[in-house]
């Protein structure tokens, strides 16, 4: 797939912010452009990328 290289800064930082890999990110933003379903595959893929982002957080110490 081609790009504008002006636009995918843009894109990869949406992609990594939503806990995506860039292909599932563009696949999502497709469907729901499209008024279509975000593959269920994808959805999964988001829910324990984010969990997991979560859970790294919460074991970071705090830092004085």
């Amino acid at each position: 797939m081609r790009m504008p290289m002006d636009h995918f800064g843009l894109y990869d930082a949406e992609a990594e912010r939503e806990g995506l890999e860039i292909g599932d990110y563009l696949t999502k933003s497709l469907a729901e452009a499209h008024g279509l379903p975000v593959p269920g595959y994808i959805e999964e893929r988001q829910r324990k990328a984010l969990a997991a982002r979560e859970a790294e957080q919460q074991e970071m110490p705090i830092s004085a």
